[in-house]
């Protein structure tokens, strides 16, 4: 539920199409996305990254959040 509510966020984004640079025939989507505005705001530095508790370690995960586990790996869908 969790990943389909995500996935229905990003199909409901507004989107821009942007050049990458002026007279190239290359052009990018960009998207605002905004119930993720809290990750792609976050603090970086390394003092604020060390503080934070790892979001991919299962303890971390929200109790929604699955993995699929094999060869030593797991595998989530975020």
């Amino acid at each position: 539920p969790l990943a389909a509510e995500n996935f229905r966020n990003i199909e409901n984004a507004s989107a821009q199409a942007v050049n990458l640079t002026d007279g190239e025939p290359w052009r990018i989507r960009k998207l605002l996305v905004s119930h993720r505005r809290a990750s792609i705001t976050a603090k970086t530095d390394p003092q604020s990254i060390a503080a934070r508790p790892c979001f991919l370690c299962e303890a971390n995960r929200p109790p929604e959040q699955s993995a699929i586990t094999g060869h030593g790996f797991q595998t989530l869908v975020n």
